[in-house]
């Protein structure tokens, strides 16, 4: 009996070993793969800083106020060279207006001193005189005529000089004699239209005489026309009407 329960207890220790083993884990046993969260990596100092707003382009230096100009009611009669914000006759009412004038604009395609003053065209408004009238009565101060193109046109087309001038010379004498200050811009000077080349100093000579605008209160536009053509806009307009402006206010001040 007591061999048999020592027999026992070696198989009973036998079998437990057993179970043991079989409990272990193969050598070669892949082990279960461990989930990780990547964390981002932290940004550098230079690449955390907030992205740099693209650089406007510099804007146009401000035109200084001219104190003839600062507050004065302006009306300014031109043809198509004024006709629009863009053209060097509206390039040049912006730089009014930043020096400190209140402009009154009255441009019209095609027109001339005579038509302008006899209100021959369909567009214009009603005869110069009349037009004048309603500005005076408006309260103009200042008058600037920035005509002559189709004037020129019209001595090129044998109109005589004494009648391409006699409406300047009433237009300037009526508004002299409502006591408004009148200032006039010649023609530009147009390599592409060489039949005006003759009739240019004809018109700047009248034009700036004493009997119509006077040398003081005249700008002739041909030596300041530099690269400009008949019509042109942008930055050609922009530059033609600058050394416009700066031959007018120099003559103001």
């Amino acid at each position: 009996m007591k061999r048999f329960s020592i027999m026992l207890a070696y198989l009973l220790g036998f079998l437990a070993i057993l179970a043991l083993g079989g409990s272990k884990k193969p050598a070669n046993a892949a082990s279960p793969v461990k989930k990780t969260t990547r964390t981002s990596a932290p940004l550098s100092s230079s690449s955390s800083k907030p992205a740099s707003k693209p650089s406007s382009a510099p804007a146009s230096a401000p035109v200084r106020p001219v104190p003839y100009l600062r507050g004065k009611r302006v009306y300014f009669i031109g043809d198509s060279l004024s006709a629009g914000p863009t053209t060097a006759g509206g390039q040049l009412v912006k730089l009014l207006r930043e020096a400190g004038a209140i402009v009154t604009v009255n441009a019209l395609v095609s027109r001339s001193a005579r038509s302008f003053w006899a209100g021959s065209t369909k567009k214009e408004a009603a005869r110069g005189e009349n037009q004048l009238d309603a500005a005076i009565n408006d309260g103009m101060d200042i008058c600037i005529i920035f005509l002559g193109t189709n004037d020129l046109g019209g001595l090129a087309a044998k109109t005589p000089l004494s009648s391409t001038l006699k409406p300047f010379r009433a237009m300037v004498t009526q508004l002299r004699l409502a006591g408004v200050d009148v200032w006039g811009i010649g023609a530009p000077h147009y390599k592409a239209r060489p039949e005006f080349d003759p009739f240019e100093k004809q018109l700047r000579t009248g034009l700036e005489s004493q009997s119509i605008y006077g040398a003081d209160h005249f700008v002739d536009a041909g030596p300041l026309t530099g690269g400009y053509w008949m019509h042109a806009g942008g930055s050609t307009a922009e530059k033609f009407a600058g050394r416009l402006f700066a031959a007018l206010v120099t003559k103001m001040d």
